[in-house]
């Protein structure tokens, strides 16, 4: 047989088939999920996660020309960890789960739809969330020293609370140092490091140290700071620390 007329041939064949097998209501008519299952269709909503820490709220909504689907769906982000199992699908096609938004990353969050009487769907959908940023509120200190040519004593004091909603920040490293100018944008580089110290859960931290009389004119120029670093979830902040003194002690 002549190449053309072959394929000719196989091409009605395969015509055939498929015809044959939409009229038997073979799987090829139900693209959604097993034969005789209306197909359904999910779209994915991601809300919320504006900064580290927010809650982001994942909402499906799955539809189908056969009425309101019944079933469950599964959310999971991308690498495969489950975030929420089995949420039912409630009467409005709607289901939805609140997950922390503990990263500080681009990803992409998925809903699965597993249909009770009704096809399988997924969609996907990609967020951002950003680092979150922190304020940061100095106790005034009071400098002490105890004499003439004797080294100078602060006890340094801050509050790291969220610039969002005031929230405190716990466990957070912070550093005191004595600066001959203003520190720049995203760090607080040279100066005198007098002393770091970590946030409790109220977001409270406090450390002491001493300081050379040399400091004294980086402190009259500059002043005292305490920053917070660019680090996990936060950025960098910073603010001067009050100054009171000297006095003796």
């Amino acid at each position: 047989m002549h190449p053309r007329h072959l394929l000719r041939a196989v091409l009605a064949t395969l015509t055939a088939l498929l015809l044959t097998g939409l009229a038997a209501g073979s799987p090829l008519a139900v693209p959604a999920g097993a034969a005789g299952e209306p197909a359904t269709t999910t779209t994915l909503v991601v809300s919320g996660g504006t900064s580290y820490g927010v809650d982001i709220v994942l909402t499906a909504h799955v539809t189908s020309e056969a009425g309101v689907p019944v079933g469950t769906v599964t959310f999971s982000i991308d690498g495969g960890e489950v975030l929420a199992e089995d949420v039912p699908v409630d009467a409005s096609g709607t289901a939805s789960a609140t997950v922390p938004a503990d990263y500080v990353a681009l990803a992409r969050y998925r809903a699965a739809f597993t249909g009770d009487g009704f096809g399988d769907s997924e969609a996907a959908e990609f967020t951002y969330v950003p680092r979150a940023a922190v304020r940061l509120d100095a106790e005034p200190t009071v400098l002490r020293t105890s004499g003439v040519g004797s080294p100078l004593t602060l006890t340094l004091a801050a509050w790291v609370r969220r610039a969002d909603d005031g929230r405190p920040v716990a466990g957070e490293p912070v550093t005191f140092k004595i600066l001959g100018g203003q520190p720049d944008l995203f760090s607080m580089n040279g100066g005198t490091v007098v002393c770091d110290a970590v946030t409790d859960a109220r977001g409270y931290a406090t450390c002491g140290g001493k300081a050379t009389l040399a400091a004294v004119l980086s402190l009259l120029t500059g002043g005292a700071w305490v920053s917070h670093p660019r680090l996990g979830g936060y950025e960098f902040t910073s603010a001067k620390v009050p100054v009171i003194g000297p006095g003796a002690g």
